[in-house]
């Protein structure tokens, strides 16, 4: 039985990737209680992203099939914690260019869960990455979710109700936020 390999890739291989891990996407956010978009939603998303010259993104792969993913871009506006209902310190949600990554999706393939894939994946992902601080929203029934970033550094910090217009996949969510040892926290 092969080993899992576990690396950053670039934007250009994402994209060649792409059909691969938009059908994983739907596999892993098709479950309840999560919220998938459609894969037409997924993939136009994905193509903004990998547009996008901060994205990042980690791969998982086992003899040539892809089992995990890990990608976000950085953040270059507050409209990420539109929403917020609990109060944050002053200028917490303040952004500029470098500040905060938003880890946008993480992803393993249910048969390959409870292998340490996902923590791999998240630190592949977040590692050499600039930023100060990274941040990311989970649906708030997804209570292994919630243990799986508490138990790797992340910190809850409220609900948010999600902001009209922004097509997220669900009304609410639970925010987290991770310290990096990034050189963004100007």
């Amino acid at each position: 039985m092969s080993e899992v390999s576990v690396q950053a890739v670039t934007a250009d291989v994402a994209a060649k990737r792409l059909d691969a891990i938009s059908a994983l996407y739907q596999q892993v956010f098709s479950e309840p209680p999560n919220v998938a978009e459609s894969p037409a939603q997924h993939r136009g998303s994905m193509v903004r992203m990998l547009a996008d010259p901060s994205f990042g993104c980690a791969l998982a792969d086992r003899a040539g099939e892809l089992v995990g993913f890990a990608y976000g871009y950085g953040l270059t506006s507050g409209r990420w914690w539109e929403g917020l209902r609990d109060p944050v310190p002053e200028g917490f949600t303040t952004e500029w260019q470098g500040r905060t990554i938003a880890v946008i999706d993480i992803g393993v393939s249910p048969r390959w869960r409870r292998h340490r894939i996902g923590t791999q994946l998240m630190e592949v992902l977040l590692a050499g990455r600039s930023e100060a601080r990274a941040s990311l929203g989970v649906i708030p029934a997804l209570t292994d979710s919630a243990r799986f970033y508490a138990a790797t550094g992340w910190d809850l910090v409220g609900r948010q109700d999600s902001p009209p217009g922004t097509g997220w996949t669900s009304p609410v969510f639970d925010v987290y936020v991770r310290e990096l040892a990034g050189t963004g926290s100007r």
